[in-house]
């Protein structure tokens, strides 16, 4: 973690786990401008032809819930996406709204989602439950729309206690893996994104993609 090259290639976006020391205020410091502005802790920036957008989830629900912080980070998105008119837009943020996990959903980031979804945002990352999962496209109510839903992926599985998920599963859930760590490679293309789960031995699952709105 020290190395600087490693460090200018992150984009963090803060978890329960970051705002439970001081507040946040480490992560902050930690991370420094590429966290987004302290206390904030949402930002965007472009990759190539797409544009990402990091989220704080931590504003809206919990113990840090702020209504003026949380009103503050739906106007920035909506001016943000207004003013990024990128072919594909990726969003990432801690609290999945979608989930067959342990921790259950975080229904508090739904008005984000449908900001998202008015959008046009082709995909949602998030982390929190510590399994990895694949949602069909969607609306922000959980309706299957294959023209203008958007991908969510959950990958909880960077280190924390794995998790299973609980029966039934989420409406919309397509892979579920859990019990194993790894990582989610992702391959941005002009008008189309591929994915892959990669376990800690280097097995690969659940590739596939999607082509953009």
């Amino acid at each position: 973690w020290g190395d600087p090259r490693i460090m200018r290639a992150i984009r963090p976006s803060p978890g329960n786990h970051d705002y439970a020391t001081q507040a946040g205020a480490a992560y902050y410091r930690y991370f420094g401008a590429r966290a987004g502005p302290a206390g904030q802790g949402y930002y965007s920036y472009d990759v190539g032809q797409w544009h990402a957008i990091a989220l704080n989830s931590e504003i809206v629900v919990g113990p840090w819930y702020r209504p003026e912080g949380a009103k503050a980070q739906e106007e920035w998105l909506r001016r943000d996406i207004e003013a990024h008119r990128n072919k594909c837009t990726l969003a990432y943020f801690h609290r999945p709204l979608f989930t067959s996990g342990v921790n259950g959903p975080t229904y508090e980031v739904r008005s984000l989602w449908n900001i998202m979804y008015e959008g046009g945002v082709d995909l949602i990352l998030n982390g929190h439950d510590h399994h990895y999962e694949r949602f069909l496209p969607q609306t922000p109510l959980g309706v299957r729309d294959e023209a203008r839903g958007i991908e969510e992926i959950i990958v909880g599985t960077g280190g924390g206690d794995l998790r299973g998920v609980k029966s039934p599963l989420a409406a919309n859930s397509i892979v579920e893996i859990h019990g194993y760590f790894g990582v989610l490679k992702l391959t941005l293309g002009t008008d189309e994104y591929r994915h892959a789960f990669i376990d800690a031995s280097g097995r690969i699952w659940d590739t596939g993609g999607r082509k953009c709105h």
